[in-house]
């Protein structure tokens, strides 16, 4: 019976060290999720009035944040079935059962916009990671060779223009905020979320190519590629000029 005992309690004692390894690896999906689920469900789902049903989902959401990273090594699917589907699906039910005490709800509206950028890093949290200690010259396809060289090095000015790219891409997000009027605010940011993404985009190509030798194409060619933006953009002003006419 001793030896019995002794050898479950060995199990147990290594089933426990085994479950804090997990969690200590998969601390970049855990720490965000759990930051997450304090701020933006256990905090509506505490407060008065809450039904019984949706506190559950939301203790069953922690459940399952905390059970995916045990499963990750040995069956993958149930872990990502427990970390994406299970969580993300329960915080979601949980919101749907609080209904109005959701909108009602007094937490500040800062918190809840880092408890929504700590969904975006667990999110991030899933995609697949390199094991801790392996480099991808010990897989047993790679191809030996010599390291690739670079065919150009970046010009000392890029970091430079590329913050400057992304001061001008922050202007629109910031001028969004003086809409006042609910009807357009949503329009606005939505508008000034686009014209962010196309600056970064755009700007980025433009940051790589400073220093470069390129051959710019004839004029032709480039107007004929510039016609259907130049277009569109007219038509756009034209709108916008009519708009203020009826107004």
């Amino acid at each position: 019976m001793n030896d019995a005992g002794a050898a479950l309690g060995g199990v147990g004692r290594g089933a426990m060290r085994g479950s804090a390894r997990a969690l200590r690896e998969r601390a970049n999906t855990v720490l965000p999720g759990l930051y997450a689920w304090v701020t933006t469900v256990a905090s509506p789902a505490s407060q008065h009035g809450a039904s019984g049903l949706a506190r559950f989902c939301a203790v069953s959401a922690l459940a399952a944040l905390i059970a995916a990273p045990l499963f990750i090594a040995t069956r993958p699917s149930l872990a990502r079935a427990f970390g994406i589907f299970g969580f993300v699906g329960l915080s979601l039910a949980t919101w749907v059962l609080l209904g109005p005490l959701l909108t009602q709800s007094r937490t500040d509206p800062l918190l809840a916009a880092l408890g929504g950028l700590g969904f975006l890093l667990y999110a991030l949290g899933w995609g697949s990671l390199r094991r801790r200690g392996v480099v991808p010259e010990d897989a047993p396809n790679v191809i030996v060779g010599p390291p690739l060289q670079p065919r150009t090095r970046p010009a000392a000015a890029v970091p430079v223009v590329f913050g400057v790219i992304v001061v001008c891409a922050l202007v629109p997000l910031l001028l969004a905020f003086r809409v006042v009027e609910p009807e357009r605010a949503l329009f606005a940011h939505a508008g000034a979320v686009l014209c962010a993404i196309l600056t970064i985009s755009v700007g980025s190509r433009v940051a790589l190519s400073v220093g470069q030798r390129r051959t710019l194409p004839a004029a032709t060619e480039r107007l004929n590629a510039a016609a259907v933006p130049l277009a569109l953009l007219a038509l756009a002003f034209g709108l916008g000029f009519l708009w203020l006419v009826v107004r």
